[in-house]
């Protein structure tokens, strides 16, 4: 897993005109298709944090964590 500093220090190397896309996946019942979109931080961006979440249980594996998700399924 991948933790924002990384990936911070990543795209520092990255030149600034460099472009970020998502991938954007539809499933049709026995089909896939993706595409590449545009990123879009206000609509497939996604914060989640687990950190004092009542509903997480100690011996979880999602316990405490913190996920940047991007992209999107529909």
């Amino acid at each position: 897993m991948t933790t924002v500093a990384e990936l911070i220090e990543y795209l520092k190397k990255l030149p600034p005109e460099t472009e970020v896309r998502v991938v954007e996946v539809d499933n049709y019942e026995y089909s896939i298709c993706s595409s590449f979109k545009p990123l879009d931080l206000a609509n497939n961006v996604n914060y989640v944090d687990l950190a004092g979440n009542p509903n997480v249980e100690k011996d979880s594996p999602l316990f405490r964590r913190k996920f940047l998700d991007l992209g999107e399924v529909r």
